[in-house]
């Protein structure tokens, strides 16, 4: 498993899309934010599964999310494209924060069961923001799956993201991925959507 960045037509990477200035000013905000445990959809309802995800959804101010949400959307025209998709709205912004032990196992962010909302099965590409550096903790590692078909064969063909603070990721939704645990430390990063538009 490699940990380069690596060339590949479904991946979108730009450093530095926070700054270093808001990167540190986005940790202290999260230190004191509000939170609650991650959901996962099951059957149309949202419900805690620790054996699937085990992570905090954080709350910053309303000018925090506000700024960062106008920052996200900003670049849609050229999320589609890269991605040679339509593109509507940016979704809430999820802050999250992993302490050690928390995890995502491997999923889809728009499975297409008919058992899903619509408001997950349109999701056409999704974004990653790495707030804190890697330094402030171990494990944690966001890992992208090849395009096959099968779950199974897909994990087999996985590579690593090299973390670093600011760094924006962008993937087809479609696109199997993971969050390894987190050893020791505490990992922020923010997580988003942007959904296509009705054909």
């Amino acid at each position: 498993m490699t940990k380069h960045f690596f060339p590949y037509p479904d991946v979108f990477f730009r450093r530095g899309f926070l700054t270093e200035e808001k990167c540190v000013r986005l940790v202290g905000s999260l230190k004191e934010a509000p939170g609650k445990f991650a959901t996962v959809n099951k059957m149309r309802t949202f419900k805690r599964d620790v054996a699937m995800r085990k992570t905090k959804v954080l709350n910053p101010t309303v000018d925090m999310t506000f700024e960062l949400h106008n920052q996200l959307s900003s670049i849609l025209p050229e999320m589609e494209n890269r991605f040679a998709t339509k593109l509507g709205a940016v979704e809430a912004l999820q802050f999250l924060q992993y302490r050690a032990g928390d995890f995502y196992a491997p999923h889809f962010d728009s499975p297409q069961e008919n058992t899903m909302p619509a408001a997950i099965r349109t999701r056409a590409v999704s974004v990653v923001i790495f707030v804190n550096s890697p330094e402030g903790y171990e494990g944690g590692e966001l890992i992208l799956y090849s395009a096959l078909g099968a779950k199974e064969q897909s994990q087999a063909c996985g590579f690593l993201v090299q973390a670093q603070n600011g760094l924006l990721v962008a993937f087809r939704s479609n696109l199997l991925h993971e969050v390894k645990p987190v050893i020791r430390g505490i990992r922020y990063v923010i997580a988003s959507w942007f959904h296509s538009l009705p054909t």
